[in-house]
């Protein structure tokens, strides 16, 4: 392993000897890019949701740690910050590479400075890096229904927002089906309804639920579970790995109980595509 050494003031007297672990927030990769246009509306996106982020923390804070979060609010509404890595997403670069790559620079930067102000300010950049790309993770989403419309399953009360051109195909009382442009290569949003007895135990099933989802998960076959509330209803949210083949089907699930209409139903909502739609 490489040797790091570190320079900094002293907080309070004292020594101490041994490996250090530098910490940072687990930060997942973009899986799929889209254009260049749709790379800079995500990390728009997600620069403004970390700036108001840390506008949020910064009216919770006061002192030293309100000036500290303020700085990284400055860093954010700087446009030199993020020029390099726009340029870079216009050259084809996807927006999470583009942003990292422009901030390890600047940190780089920041770390051989002579001035200690700069050296001290390299905390700030590296969190500055990480939520932008934590938002950037999600900021897809909101880039790819930017310009979309409101469909909605008028039998179960339930409304979408999709992406624009995407089509309502089927609508019944149980069983409802949007799908992308495409042909055989579209992706698909499919909602069914199952109808339960009114004594049904759905703690316990969502439960099950979510500790298969769990075991595959160990398995390999999903590579994330995790509990989702929308409206409301809280949920278990599952997707699958990336298939063997680049043209695979790969799902992204979400099911929950409720009731509605006097009926305990189980809500399956799922979201499928293959590697090139």
């Amino acid at each position: 392993m490489t040797e790091i050494h570190l320079t900094g003031r002293a907080a309070s007297p004292g020594l101490a000897i041994g490996p250090v672990t530098v910490l940072t927030a687990a930060v997942e990769s973009r899986r799929v890019a889209g254009d260049a246009a749709q790379e800079t509306a995500a990390l728009k996106a997600a620069i403004e949701a970390a700036t108001a982020d840390l506008a949020r923390l910064v009216e919770a804070e006061q002192g030293d740690a309100a000036d500290i979060l303020e700085f990284q609010v400055a860093m954010l509404d700087d446009d030199a910050l993020a020029e390099g890595a726009f340029d870079a997403i216009a050259a084809g670069t996807p927006a999470d590479h583009a942003w990292r790559s422009a901030l390890d620079a600047e940190i780089a930067g920041y770390r051989s400075a002579d001035n200690e102000y700069f050296r001290a300010r390299i905390a700030d950049l590296v969190d500055i890096r990480d939520r932008v790309l934590a938002h950037l993770n999600g900021a897809d989403e909101s880039a790819a229904i930017a310009g979309g419309s409101s469909i909605s399953w008028d039998q179960q009360g339930i409304t979408w927002t999709v992406p624009a051109k995407w089509n309502k195909v089927s609508d019944e009382r149980n069983s409802f089906l949007v799908r992308s442009p495409g042909g055989d290569e579209a992706a698909n949003l499919i909602g069914s309804i199952s109808p339960m007895s009114e004594d049904f135990p759905v703690d316990i099933s969502i439960k099950a639920f979510y500790d298969g989802a769990k075991t595959r998960l160990k398995n390999g076959e999903v590579d994330q579970v995790k509990w989702v509330e929308i409206d409301g209803l809280k949920g278990v949210q599952f997707r699958e790995s990336n298939p063997d083949k680049p043209d695979g089907i790969r799902r992204l699930q979400w099911l929950a109980y409720r009731k509605y209409a006097g009926q305990v139903q189980m809500v399956n909502i799922m979201l499928s595509s293959n590697g090139r739609g």
